[in-house]
């Protein structure tokens, strides 16, 4: 009866090294896991403020709509000048021929 107790306590302590042996795997494991999420979480970061860095470089929208309308009113100047140097040609041209 002993011997039986004695049987079924080695086999229960070999289940046991068996499942202490997984457990320190499975552990070992998210340990690498846990490691690789954390490299993983600092490059977002680091990207991260990157990116916030880039944003406050960008120009505001009130001096993007001041450089479009700068622009605008520069092409629409030159536009009218253009237009008028062609009439004044045209005329002159006009006039040696008629």
């Amino acid at each position: 009866m002993l011997e039986v107790r004695v049987a079924k306590l080695e086999s229960n302590v070999e289940d046991i090294k068996a499942n202490l042996s997984e457990a320190r795997v499975d552990i070992r494991d998210l340990r690498n896991t846990s490691s690789g999420t954390s490299r993983d979480v600092a490059v977002i970061l680091q990207k991260q403020l990157d990116i916030d860095e880039k944003l406050s470089k960008k120009p505001s929208i009130s001096d993007m709509d001041r450089a479009i309308s700068t622009a605008a009113n520069k092409q629409i100047i030159w536009t009218v000048s253009v237009m008028v140097g062609i009439s004044g040609l045209s005329m002159a041209v006009a006039k040696l021929i008629f």
